[in-house]
């Protein structure tokens, strides 16, 4: 589950205080750039994805939109839109980033390696046969990878 065993009110409280410091930052991104950085790298901790950014941003819209009123016109709508999309960017590369840098598990490496011993017993030595399957196979299968080896000799 996502937050699981976090402080929702802390979480709340962190969420507004973000906010505050986006908008204050508006005329000075630079400035907030590095703090959404690392909020997005703790946020793997969290179990957080970038599609929970985009409930997150639907829901900062809708809260928007019942607290203004019609004060939330669709250019103000639009605007909150802009905002919220350079946070939520700037989190998810880095929480990306972030989710790229950690280490493997002893479990993970385990199961890697466990199976590309498979692998390499199905391939043999060069692993040619596979290889080259692989690639005909999803090259027949998809335009962009095709146009990758367009012209290759395999």
């Amino acid at each position: 589950a996502l937050f699981k065993g976090v402080d929702m009110n802390l979480q709340a409280t962190k969420l507004w205080n973000m906010l505050n410091m986006a908008v204050r930052g508006l005329t000075n991104l630079g400035s907030v750039v590095p703090m959404l950085q690392e909020s997005g790298a703790r946020h793997v901790g969290y179990g957080c994805y970038p599609e929970h950014y985009e409930v997150v941003g639907a829901s900062l819209l809708h809260t928007l939109g019942v607290g203004l009123g019609s004060e939330f016109t669709p250019e103000l709508k639009a605007a909150w839109t802009k905002v919220y999309g350079v946070v939520a960017k700037t989190m998810c590369d880095a929480q990306e980033k972030a989710r790229l840098e950690q280490p493997l598990t002893a479990k993970e490496v385990k199961m890697v390696q466990e199976s590309w011993s498979k692998v390499r017993a199905i391939g043999g030595e060069s692993g040619h046969a596979v290889t080259k399957d692989i690639f005909y196979k999803h090259m027949h299968q998809n335009e962009e990878v095709a146009a990758l080896f367009k012209g290759v000799d395999m």
